[in-house]
């Protein structure tokens, strides 16, 4: 098959170019994805060793420690001994992303004893609260290894 570079112009690729600085934005946006549903990257749940619930919960807690691709300001607002911490009760996550509140606590305790979810206990209005974040540089480390 040829192709002719000379012919007629498609109106639909008319229509799409006069829109191509919204497409751009649009499809330029990585977190875009994460904003409009769930998006859990085919390394982390290599990470998990395959355990799908786990690396839901580890791509939803990396999404949290993100940033707001609009207004490039984190989404998190606790701030603990110089971390963004995300406060989440184990129930929580069903509203989030489907997982139940006995499958999120043995993710969690998983992902805590892999070292690449830190867990801590702190007071949210007097209440004591689970509070969690991501061990980078031990993420990164099995990152390399999958």
């Amino acid at each position: 098959m040829t192709v002719n570079c000379n012919s007629k112009k498609d109106p639909a690729l008319d229509w799409f170019n006069s829109q191509s600085e919204f497409w751009r934005g649009l499809l330029s946006a990585q977190d875009y994805i994460f904003d409009t549903g769930i998006h859990v990257e085919t390394i982390h749940i290599d990470v998990c060793n395959g355990d799908l619930h786990a690396a839901l919960i580890l791509s939803r807690i990396i999404y949290w420690q993100g940033k707001n691709p609009i207004t490039r300001k984190p989404r998190l607002k606790t701030e603990r001994d110089g971390h963004l911490w995300l406060a989440r009760h184990h129930k929580d996550w069903w509203e989030e992303c489907r997982v139940d509140a006995k499958t999120a606590r043995v993710a969690i305790d998983w992902l805590v004893d892999l070292g690449v979810v830190v867990k801590a206990m702190y007071s949210i209005d007097g209440a004591p609260q689970k509070h969690y974040r991501i061990n980078r540089s031990r993420l990164r480390e099995l990152e390399m290894t999958c």
